[in-house]
Order: C-alpha cells, then structure tokens, then sequence
C-alpha cells in the first residue's frame, strides 16, 4: 500500500447495530484519515447528503451522527455522509 498523500481523504464505510426502535450514535469519521493523520472531530465538520429513506439521521455537535429508524423498519441503512470544508 502506498502512503496517502498529503491532502487525502480515506474515508471508510461504518457500520453499527441497535435493537429495533432505540437510536443508535455513529462515529463515523472513527475510521477515517487525511493524509494518512486520524481526523481530529473537535476540527472537522461533517454532513449528511442524502437523507436515509427508512429512518433520520442527525448530525451531533462532537460530529458523530445520530440514527433512528423509522417504526416496524427491519435492517434499516443510510449512506453519504461526508466531511465538509
């Protein structure tokens, strides 16, 4: 694997589980990298860019993400979320 360069973002896929009706906190920039260095959350800022079609999805202050799926929604998902400048 070659080094990411300097302004590179690696963003990676999340994925959580949670009982039927009870929200769930993602960390979703956990995982990901710029230039190779962890995002730093208190510096980041991230955005949800399509809204999930079963459930919402909210961006917390700590840029962590809250999920609630809608009622009686069985293996609920959402995707685009992403870092913004």
């Amino acid at each position: 694997m070659s080094p990411a360069q300097p302004d590179t973002l690696i963003a990676q896929n999340d994925s959580t589980t949670t009982d039927e009706a009870e929200p769930v906190i993602i960390n979703v920039l956990a995982n990901d990298t710029v230039g190779g260095i962890d995002i730093d959350p208190a510096t980041a800022a991230i955005a949800i860019l399509d809204e999930p079609v079963n459930g919402q999805a909210v961006v917390n202050q700590n840029q962590t993400v809250t999920y609630a799926a809608n009622a009686d929604v069985h293996f609920p998902s959402f995707s685009n979320v992403s870092p913004t400048e």
